[in-house]
């Protein structure tokens, strides 16, 4: 899996961009939605639950918060992530979708302003697989029809954003989302709403039978994300400028019989303006900002002195089940002296395996 950041350097006037970029790996049985303790939730939240008035189908025992099927919940939106997507529109409404994996294009919000339909083509085990890293809305009324033995189970909407649907709508499937959950008023639900933070069923919504197709545990998925970008500022040429970057993160689900072990290398391109001045890779350097864990892992982290090739930043061994580990990563850029003053940007290239 490979993930950049972009790098972006500026001499006052140098700005220097530094991108970022990550690519997940996985692997999957059947059903690449793999929930584990989050498939007992039909209602499902990080922080506060909060069911309107005269809401029916509520169910007390698959019902609540829970901080461990949230964390199950984020490692499968993470598997979601790394799957092989068809690009679609940002709005839904007036389509109709065959089974498949669908992302919005460019990475936009989803937005359903019409009715859709979802259409099985007989096949009852197949499955529809909506994602997007930004938020999902739908507007008032709006029905998703399933027809040719399309089932409710087997369909998914998987959001990094918050998820937020209009009233009188008659929905399906089952919501995941990295944000918050909102629902309005006098609604129908046939699926499960499961949300990283705060989930708020509106006023007398109707919440149907929620259900998951039997999923064997995926061989896995080893996944790495970083920021987009980074971007440093120095006065003036022949100094050093330097900058964190945001947050990096490997996350592994592959459950192993044996132990999980991984290795991340980075490497950068030169940094470049676009009077094609450049700033070699040679003259970067990476070193590993060590944050608080949770994980019981053992990780092992080597500074870099240059990147001009791809060499090891963080490696885990021993890890026997599913784990994540995050780091920050501080670059350096030894300007030399005479550097002309610009914008420069470049790329830093993680992978994972």
């Amino acid at each position: 899996m490979l993930r950049s950041t972009t790098l972006l350097l500026c001499i006052v006037e140098l700005l220097f961009s530094l991108l970022l970029e990550p690519t997940p790996v996985f692997a999957s049985n059947q059903n690449p939605v793999y929930l584990q303790s989050a498939a007992n939730y039909q209602l499902l939240a990080g922080t506060v639950l909060t069911i309107g008035a005269a809401t029916l189908g509520t169910q007390p025992d698959h019902d609540g918060v829970s901080t461990t099927a949230v964390a199950d919940l984020a490692l499968a939106i993470a598997g979601v992530a790394g799957l092989t997507f068809t690009s679609t529109g940002a709005d839904l409404g007036g389509h109709t979708f065959t089974p498949g994996n669908y992302e919005a294009v460019g990475g936009a919000a989803f937005a359903i302003t019409s009715n859709i339909t979802l259409d099985a083509q007989g096949d009852p085990n197949s499955f529809f697989i909506f994602y997007t890293p930004a938020a999902m809305n739908t507007s008032a009324g709006i029905v998703i029809n399933l027809i040719n033995n399309a089932q409710p189970m087997n369909v998914y909407w998987v959001t990094g954003g918050a998820v937020t649907t209009g009233a009188s709508g008659i929905l399906v499937g089952t919501f995941m989302s990295s944000a918050a959950i909102t629902t309005g008023a006098s609604s129908t639900f046939s699926g499960c709403l499961l949300g990283a933070a705060a989930v708020t069923i509106g006023a007398a919504n109707i919440l149907q039978e929620c259900l998951h197709p039997v999923v064997l545990a995926p061989s896995g998925f080893l996944t790495i994300s970083v920021p987009d970008t980074t971007e440093l500022l120095i006065s003036a040429s022949g100094l050093s400028a330097s900058g964190s970057t945001g947050l990096i993160t490997v996350t592994d689900t592959r459950r192993n019989s044996g132990t999980n072990n991984w290795i991340v290398v980075a490497e950068s391109s030169s940094l470049v303006n676009p009077a094609t001045d450049a700033i070699p890779a040679t003259a970067i350097s990476y070193s590993v900002i060590v944050l608080p864990q949770s994980d019981p892992i053992t990780v092992t982290t080597h500074d870099q002195t240059t990147l001009s090739s791809a060499l090891a930043v963080v490696n885990s061994t021993g890890a026997i089940t599913t784990n994540s580990y995050s780091w920050k990563a501080q670059i350096v850029v030894k300007v030399p002296l005479n550097q002309p003053i610009g914008i420069y940007a470049g790329t830093i290239t993680h992978s994972v395996s």
